[in-house]
């Protein structure tokens, strides 16, 4: 940093010492030369600085995103508002929704809910529990809800999608 603080110093110090020749010819020339070699420098610092700006935010992002998805794994079942998440995560749920579509591409919301499903599924298709139990199981208080929720994310009925699965596993 000290380096690129005195090439900046010696370059102004050079623009100064030109500015003071005048009549010298090619003055005017060398001026624009100076204060372009100037500019450009501390664009260029301006850039750096910025792009390190970013990559720490991201930084951040990609790690606020990481403990919201260790979080999601622990509380899912638990049906947990956003708030909750946001509040362990030390953020708004506005800023965490915001995290969530730009680093995971999804809300938060969303991400609980594919969460839900990927359980489901999973228990549908590799245990014979019941479907009433695995809504129980999965924090859901009626079992009705837990067919309309199913069926709203995946486009089907647990029951149905148990027995499709498994027929195209048996085939």
């Amino acid at each position: 940093m000290a380096d690129k603080g005195e090439d900046l110093d010696r370059l102004f110090h050079r623009l100064l010492e030109e500015h003071s020749r005048h009549g010298r010819v090619g003055r005017d020339l060398l001026l624009d030369v100076h204060v372009t070699e100037i500019l450009v420098r501390l664009a260029r610092a301006g850039a750096r600085s910025t792009l390190q700006a970013l990559h720490k935010a991201m930084t951040i992002d990609s790690r606020r995103v990481q403990a919201l998805e260790t979080l999601i794994a622990a509380h899912f079942r638990e049906h947990r508002p956003v708030g909750f998440y946001a509040g362990k995560i030390g953020v708004s749920v506005a800023q965490l929704n915001r995290i969530a579509r730009q680093e995971a591409g999804a809300s938060v919301s969303h991400l609980l809910a594919r969460r839900l499903v990927d359980a489901a599924r999973r228990d549908l298709i590799f245990t014979p529990t019941p479907v009433q139990a695995i809504a129980y199981s999965l924090g859901f208080q009626d079992p009705a809800y837990f067919n309309r929720f199913f069926r709203r994310q995946t486009g089907t009925t647990p029951g149905t999608y148990r027995e499709t699965e498994r027929r195209r596993l048996a085939a």
